[in-house]
């Protein structure tokens, strides 16, 4: 990827972390909080879920793995992305108990 592209990405993502942040707080203002957060997460699992798939197809193209290399090397993926999805799921947990304070 060039630097325009990157930054290109970049910037979408943090937009959608922001509208993620937006609708969270948008509607913690209007509901009981345990609905809100099932929602919230319902809503991350199916974008995660999303993103995943087409992760997968994207490196799939670009690697062009040998069956055997990816035998080896999608348990390892799948490892690392639900780690960062852990990770994940503490800083936003983190936001939530600072917008709480």
């Amino acid at each position: 990827m060039r630097g325009n592209e990157k930054n290109s990405v970049s910037r979408g993502r943090r937009g959608i972390v922001a509208l993620f942040l937006g609708t969270f707080m948008a509607n913690c203002a209007h509901s009981e909080e345990k609905v809100v957060v099932h929602s919230f997460r319902s809503y991350v699992e199916t974008l995660r879920r999303d993103m995943s798939q087409g992760k997968v197809q994207t490196l799939t193209d670009v690697l062009k793995l040998t069956e055997s290399d990816a035998e080896v090397f999608w348990p390892i993926y799948h490892d690392f992305e639900t780690e960062l999805f852990t990770l994940g799921d503490c800083r936003f947990e983190i936001l939530r108990t600072f917008a709480e304070a």
